[in-house]
């Protein structure tokens, strides 16, 4: 996860500054400086940015018109996704830029809600904590109100072990155990912290806030919370604001908040996010009870967001092996790659004209963009070549289905996408190769390919062929239905093609975005 900030105003405007975890990003009027702003109002070494914790945090280096994040002056502070930063004249926006993008954009704080706020102030580390134990809690003295439904919590904390054997898309998951949690704590608000690696960077995903809660307190959390529970480890509760409205900050006063709640995910390896919760009205207020509980949903979805978070890893990984294969064939045929990626999209399209589920909509991306990796194993002269194919040459042409297959098949657990690449080129009547599969032996997501890579073919035509017009097109497409393509897919595209003006607007997008990559590459070379 990185990040960058933009410039909105000032003598920099519209620079983006890429940061890295790794560096420190020393803002100031120096030339040395990492980003050197020419601004007199500017100190020579302003302020500096670094990752401290898992959060990105500025702090002023004593500058003479000091630092300020969301219009409030700071000697230090964690900055969240949309956080203004304003340095003399110039004002810029914090952004993540993280693989696994943030559901809740621009969600932040005016003024923190720290600890000497509330009369009552609880951090303990639960890690002990689990579901197992929740049982004890139907005999817990809770002098602070009613004993929850534990029934009800058990349940909850049982849909969270679930989970542990059943999702494995770490977005959906956050999503999952925010919903669980809000049910759970009955709370107004509540966010999700996570990111892709135990004591990594951390940033908002999921929010959540019950009905009724004010537009004007949306997206607002306590920034000291979700610090400390993050880098102590510690659960946290808050309640009871003070009686004297002198003693109130700013912020506990607009947003109302009667207590807070803060409990970190852990897994054997640390700590993997965080779960917030707050209630901003005045007749309710969390328990130790209530901590306890959210404490052992904390750690049983650790577990479950660790799972997922190695998955994203394998998947990551996957798609980096991809990555080089596409550019290794690029290197050898500039057309392939284009090509490709236009096909992926192409097919894509025509998966959800196909209604396919998540899992066969993974395997058709995944094999139509390697559906011509096996071209490594063909002849640069016959790949190149200008003009029609002899015989001989068409016939090693035709092997880079097998090769691509074979080479897709390797990998473990890609059986099914390596089987869609080997019949990509399989017709309806049989005529095709490999092994000349015919009608529904033919896999669907192959028989998807074939449609979309033909498609491609005509619209963007090959070296030796023109492209052909949008309604020649749709004809070829209709001619060939029930002999080279599976006849209702093809029927449907062309049907769409016709008539559904945003289809169209889809499709001229793919080939308007090919059009300008290619363009830009014809320039760097």
């Amino acid at each position: 996860m990185f990040a960058k900030l933009v410039s909105e105003r000032g003598v920099l405007e519209g620079l983006e500054k890429p940061l890295s975890p790794d560096d420190v990003c020393v803002i100031g009027r120096s030339k040395t400086a990492g980003l050197a702003v020419d601004d007199d109002r500017v100190s020579r070494e302003h302020c500096r940015i670094w990752v401290d914790g898992g959060f990105y945090k500025v702090q002023d280096l004593n500058s003479s018109n000091g630092t300020w994040v969301n219009g409030k002056r700071v000697s230090q502070a964690i900055l969240f996704h949309g956080d203004r930063l304003n340095i003399g004249g110039e004002e810029l926006r914090f952004e993540l830029e993280a693989d696994l993008k943030t559901g809740t954009e621009g969600i932040g704080s005016e003024e923190d809600v720290g600890a000497d706020q509330f009369a009552t102030n609880i951090a303990e580390q639960m890690q002990t904590v689990s579901a197992s134990s929740l049982a004890e809690l139907s005999g817990l003295d809770d002098s602070d109100g009613l004993p929850a439904d534990v029934e009800r919590e058990l349940a909850a904390i049982c849909h969270v072990i679930d989970m542990v054997h059943s999702e494995e898309r770490l977005d959906r998951l956050f999503e999952a155990i925010m919903d669980y949690t809000m049910d759970v704590t009955s709370a107004d608000r509540g966010y999700l912290f996570g990111g892709l690696r135990p004591g990594g960077l951390i940033a908002p995903h999921v929010a959540r806030y019950s009905d009724g809660t004010p537009a004007a307190s949306r997206k607002c959390f306590s920034r000291t919370v979700v610090s400390e529970c993050y880098e102590t480890g510690f659960s946290i509760l808050r309640a009871d604001p003070m009686s004297r409205i002198a003693d109130l900050s700013a912020s506990t006063i607009r947003q109302r908040i009667q207590s807070v709640m803060c409990v970190p995910m852990n897994c054997e390896e640390g700590t993997v996010g965080v779960i917030y919760v707050d209630k901003l009205r005045g007749d309710k207020k969390f328990t130790k009870r209530d901590l306890r509980i959210l404490s052992a949903l904390g750690n049983e979805a650790g577990i479950a967001v660790r799972r997922a978070q190695l998955t994203h890893q394998v998947e990551t990984l996957f798609g980096d092996t991809i990555r080089t294969l596409v550019k290794i064939i690029e290197i050898k045929d500039g057309y392939t790659h284009s090509h490709s990626e236009r096909v992926m999209e192409v097919s894509l399209l025509l998966g959800k004209l196909a209604d396919l589920g998540a899992e066969e909509m993974r395997d058709l991306q995944l094999a139509a963009l390697l559906h011509d990796v096996g071209k490594i194993g063909v002849r640069s002269e016959v790949l190149k070549k200008p003009s029609k194919l002899t015989h001989s040459e068409y016939e090693d042409m035709s092997r880079h289905a097998v090769y691509s297959a074979e080479i897709v098949g390797s990998v473990k657990n890609a059986e099914s996408i390596a089987t869609a690449i080997r019949h990509h080129h399989e017709r309806w009547d049989g005529t095709g190769y490999p092994d000349g599969l015919a009608g529904e032996d033919i896999p669907p997501v192959a028989c998807i390919i074939a449609i979309a890579d033909a498609y491609d073919a005509m619209a963007a035509g090959r070296p030796y062929k023109d492209r052909l017009s949008p309604e020649e097109l749709i004809e070829e497409l209709e001619r060939c239905c029930g002999t080279q393509f599976e006849p209702n897919l093809a029927g449907k595209l062309a049907q769409t093609l016709r008539a559904d003006t945003d289809f169209q607007a889809r499709i001229r997008k793919v080939y308007r975005k090919a059009q300008t990559a290619d363009e830009t590459n014809a320039v760097r070379s």
